[in-house]
């Protein structure tokens, strides 16, 4: 099935509600589901809200949203819960984003924490950015669902410690390793996360695997999309984690900037060790050496669609302290 047929039968389903559950479509491609089809319209606040394809070639996520909805079927309304697809155009030509990166494009002018009213969007990706955000604005948890370029040798989490947010990330997921950071996760630009964050809210970003719609990935995701909603519906409480004892968590120690003439070598992937002294790429006919033990995070190829490099070649990561440690 392709892409536009995909999106076309899932954004059907969300139109038609599912068991109990009414929706609301607040905005192009962005639905509210309640006990009565009209939190969107009163303004309510949105307990949980899930995002698929913020990049259009991250397919996975269709294929969970399709599966949660029958799961979500057999239970009652009782919060409201957000879904949005990101990026459809870019999904349909199975590409990360046709004129800017979605998910650098949530760094419109803020003011006392609200967007500028004279903010004018033009690109594509910019007015997506604002459909998006009549959700995003009201909601209390935000779980994005990506997926990687290159393999990954495990699914894991991107979040910040702050408030509350490990503390649900760890109650949906005991297991997975999180990449946490604490300032810009890139230069270019906001995305989803860091939009609900700014507002007092909860953000999660879950990095599934390598693009494609792998049956694994949806099975990992949609688990953990069902312990999302027990938590925020207030089925299952919070467990008490202590970071400090948590040998998951991790976060870059080494940006390296990308250019020209850089290039890695074959086969990295996501969370790979590479051992120090070993040689990871070139620049130039210069070799690229570890500088110590670590693990790869990003690891940049060229790609097919790709108009211009990447900033950067890939990231190295370190285990994460937390504050006091």
């Amino acid at each position: 099935m392709n892409h536009s047929t995909l999106i076309k039968d899932l954004s059907e389903k969300f139109r038609s509600g599912t068991g109990d559950w009414k929706s609301e479509e607040i905005a192009e491609q962005v639905w509210v589901f309640s006990s009565d089809g009209m939190a969107g319209t009163n303004s309510e606040p949105i307990e949980l809200t899930f995002g698929a394809i913020t990049h259009g070639n991250e397919i996975v996520g269709l294929g969970a949203f399709d599966r949660f909805l029958h799961y979500l079927a057999s239970k009652k309304p009782v919060c409201n819960i957000a879904f949005f697809l990101g990026n459809p155009e870019a999904c349909k030509k199975d590409v990360r984003y046709l004129e800017r990166d979605l998910n650098r494009s949530f760094s419109a002018p803020f003011k006392d924490g609200v967007p500028a009213i004279d903010w004018k969007p033009i690109l594509l990706e910019e007015r997506r950015a604002v459909a998006i955000q009549k959700a995003l604005a009201r909601s209390k948890v935000l779980i994005d669902l990506h997926q990687t370029k290159c393999p990954s040798e495990k699914p894991f989490w991107i979040l910040q410690m702050a408030g509350d947010h490990y503390k649900i990330a760890r109650t949906i997921d005991p297991e997975s390793p999180f990449v946490c950071y604490d300032g810009i996760f890139s230069a270019d630009g906001d995305g989803t996360a860091e939009y609900v964050r700014r507002l007092g809210g909860v953000a999660l970003t879950l990095e599934s695997g390598q693009e494609g719609m792998h049956t694994d990935q949806i099975d990992f995701m949609v688990e953990r999309m069902q312990r999302a909603f027990e938590v925020l519906s207030g089925q299952t409480a919070l467990v008490s984690h202590d970071p400090k004892e948590d040998r998951g968590l991790y976060t870059w120690d080494q940006t390296i900037a990308n250019s020209p003439q850089s290039r890695l070598v074959e086969g990295l992937k996501n969370f790979s060790l590479v051992q120090e002294g070993v040689v990871y790429g070139y620049q130039g006919d210069q070799e690229l050496v570890a500088a110590k033990t670590a693990m790869s995070l990003f690891p940049k190829y060229p790609r097919p669609d790709q108009t211009k490099p990447s900033a950067e070649l890939i990231r190295f990561l370190k285990p994460y302290k937390p504050v006091g440690q």
